[in-house]
């Protein structure tokens, strides 16, 4: 199928997930709600369009989702409010503020495709993960197989179109993906491919080393949210830290650029928030010649860190050691207000040459 191009208006309602055309397949394939989204917001009903019988179809029916939102925003662009959703799609887009009155250029490939589908495996129990052990992969359910080859069907199909580009990046967000079922579709799909494994590290694979040594697009991503064996424990529930730290360096050996290894922290403050945590993550990163730090959040704010005080303080701390030891950081899940709030404490800690940022 072709993409079909949607004449621009000067201005209209949309968010840079739409104009970037991203593909995420997420859902639950044991209940029979799989669905491809264009963005994670943390609104309650995200735009959503069901898979069909065959790739092909399941593509299709997300370009016309993506179609019926900017043509019903274009032709509500006069008005100073957001558009209601279309009717065929309900959706919480309004309701985001990353949906704003801009002029939008919509990008006419696909920049980024998710697999975050479940039942997935994971062995790990982090304190922040909202998954319960049904959504992990314990059995061979025809139907749940069957959804699985749809959405590689689906890849497929992509790839023979001219919707998927040479820049297009793979995310593979299903689980773990070194114990995954179907690990080696995975990688024959994405091999060659700018591509993101997300992994926990438990486990070296040697085919994911491989891939980083003959694909300098290819990354592993890292979610490591601590920088002590206690920290660890407590974030992650396992007692495997040295293991994790002895797995990243053998991704590392096998790395021909410096970005291959991505890392992510997650902040909890009262948790792993600490100068040692801190410290530990940093000469990791000197170690391993990382230069650049995701700095995140718990997403579902079931700990209540919303706009916390202590957070912006941790996050501020972090970004300041970071930046006096040339490092540089983003903090893509903080809203505008947040971030403002952030840059503005660790400029201060900067500015004061306060103790806490020097490394012993």
């Amino acid at each position: 199928m072709e993409q079909k191009v949607l004449n621009e208006n000067p201005r209209y309602y949309s968010c840079r997930y739409i104009n970037e055309f991203n593909m995420i397949f997420r859902g639950r394939f044991d209940e029979n709600n799989p669905g491809i989204r264009l963005c994670c917001a943390p609104v309650k009903n995200t735009p959503t369009s069901v898979f069909g019988k065959t790739g092909k179809e399941t593509v299709e029916n997300f370009i016309e989702m993506r179609n019926a939102l900017i043509t019903n925003a274009k032709n509500h662009s006069s008005s100073s409010s957001p558009p209601p959703p279309p009717e065929q799609f309900i959706n919480d887009c309004n309701k985001c503020e990353y949906y704003k009155l801009n002029e939008w250029k919509n990008n006419n490939f696909i920049k980024t495709v998710h697999f975050s589908v479940y039942p997935s495996p994971c062995q790990c129990k982090c304190i922040y993960c909202v998954i319960p052990n049904i959504y992990r992969y314990e059995n061979n359910d025809k139907y749940v197989v069957d959804y699985y080859n749809i959405m590689f069907d689906a890849a497929n199909y992509l790839k023979k179109t001219s919707m998927i580009s040479p820049n297009t990046h793979w995310h593979i967000s299903s689980g773990e993906i070194t114990i995954h079922p179907h690990k080696d579709e995975i990688y024959n799909l994405v091999k060659n491919d700018p591509v993101h494994f997300l992994t926990n590290c438990f486990i070296y694979d040697e085919k994911i080393g491989n891939i980083l040594k003959t694909n300098p697009n290819s990354k592993i991503n890292l979610s490591i949210d601590a920088g002590t064996s206690e920290t660890w424990h407590k974030v992650k529930s396992f007692n495997n830290f040295d293991k994790i730290i002895e797995n990243l360096n053998k991704y590392h050996e096998n790395c021909t650029q410096n970005n291959q290894i991505f890392l992510k922290y997650i902040i909890l403050p009262g948790l792993n928030d600490n100068y040692d945590d801190f410290a530990f993550i940093i000469k990791l990163m000197k170690t391993l010649n990382i230069n650049f730090l995701h700095i995140s959040r718990e997403l579902i704010y079931k700990t209540n860190y919303l706009n916390s005080e202590k957070l912006i303080e941790a996050v501020g701390c972090f970004v300041a050691m970071l930046s006096k030891n040339d490092i540089n950081s983003n903090m893509q899940y903080y809203n505008p207000k947040e971030r403002e709030a952030i840059i503005e404490y660790a400029q201060n800690l900067l500015d004061n040459e306060t103790e806490v940022l020097l490394l012993s």
